[in-house]
């Protein structure tokens, strides 16, 4: 699309982002994931995060596959025990509630760590709406901690969509907070605390989760946290890193990820005035073909494998300094993939 184009849709395409992000958090919330119930509090468990469809195999499910070596602190020889991920849950004093999935073997983690991803849920969503891909990322061996904003389940808290260049960074500023609470939380407080490996740090997000991310990556340099090592923007709002093209302010490798059917939000990745071509970070873009908006929630298929597989190896690569061979080439499935270093 022109850029002349674009800008003369802009107001009808902002609007539009508004209802879709509605609506596609009503479909993020009413979908049941078989991820495990998620506990009460503090180390009383789920049990085994056994479901998950096609979230849990494939060739980027196992924490041993497809990698070039990684630290030798890590803990990848825990592959070996039996139990799958766990689903636990907690309330942060004075932070929000969170979601936690649990590789296997933390608890025996005594002499290795493990990487943290902190997710960030998309507008009217909560920290348990992507089960399938959060679960996926745990399976792998990647702790995941994933607070609930304000607007989980309402959509809303914060402003309307149909002017991003008036944001800035006051904008759902109570969402970095939240993220900033739970990664202080999860890397001193919890039970868990010392199995993180706190040099292999990463955030990912999808929709206005993705947008909170990039935030915490530096897009917002006031929201930049050094510990954030990696940002995974899942079909992210960026609409308000672009007008003054804040998104070059990222200074830490990003992996955008948008799909062709998502008519909304994925055109303001592409294009010379996207996301991708202003990003100025080590950089990926991961293009679905099809797909929609919601494809991020889903737990099986195709789609939900790509996601997943190239997730993951993006943060192999980035926290891990591993190799995986899933990041060298374009899968025959996907409608584009772009690596810029």
């Amino acid at each position: 699309m022109h850029l002349a184009t674009r800008l003369a849709m802009r107001p009808v395409f902002l609007f539009l982002i508004s209802l879709a992000l509605i609506l596609s958090a009503c479909q993020n919330n009413s979908s049941t994931g078989s991820s495990g119930s998620v506990g009460p509090g503090p180390g009383t468990g789920s049990g085994s995060g056994s479901g998950g469809g096609g979230w849990g195999g494939g060739s980027g499910g196992g924490w041993g596959g497809d990698s070039g070596g990684g630290g030798s602190n890590h803990c990848s020889a825990l592959t070996s025990l039996d139990a799958r991920a766990t689903t636990e849950s907690a309330q942060i004093p004075n932070g929000p509630k969170v979601a936690i999935w649990l590789p296997s073997g933390v608890s025996q983690a005594s002499n290795c760590s493990f990487p943290l991803l902190l997710f960030s849920h998309g507008l009217g969503s909560c920290g348990t709406s992507y089960s399938g891909l959060t679960l996926a990322f745990a399976n792998a061996g990647f702790i995941v901690v994933a607070p609930d904003h304000d607007d989980c389940k309402t959509g809303v808290g914060g402003p309307i969509f149909t002017n991003p260049d008036s944001w800035n960074d006051t904008t759902y500023a109570n969402r970095r907070d939240d993220m900033i609470k739970a990664l202080n939380w999860a890397t001193s407080q919890a039970w868990f605390a010392s199995a993180v490996d706190t040099n292999s740090i990463g955030a990912m997000g999808h929709s206005l989760g993705g947008y909170t991310s990039l935030g915490l990556g530096g897009a917002w340099p006031s929201w930049r946290d050094p510990r954030i090592k990696a940002v995974l923007a899942m079909a992210p709002h960026v609409a308000p890193y672009l007008a003054d093209r804040e998104i070059a302010d990222v200074r830490v490798p990003i992996m955008f990820q948008g799909a062709t059917g998502d008519m909304l939000i994925t055109p303001f990745l592409t294009g010379a005035n996207g996301a991708f071509a202003l990003a100025t970070a080590e950089k990926y873009l991961v293009m679905l073909n099809g797909g929609s908006h919601s494809s991020w929630a889903s737990s099986s298929g195709t789609e939900a494998t790509l996601i997943r597989d190239y997730g993951i190896a993006f943060f192999r690569r980035h926290l891990l300094g591993e190799s995986p061979s899933r990041l060298n080439s374009k899968d025959p499935a996907l409608n584009e993939y772009q690596y810029v270093p």
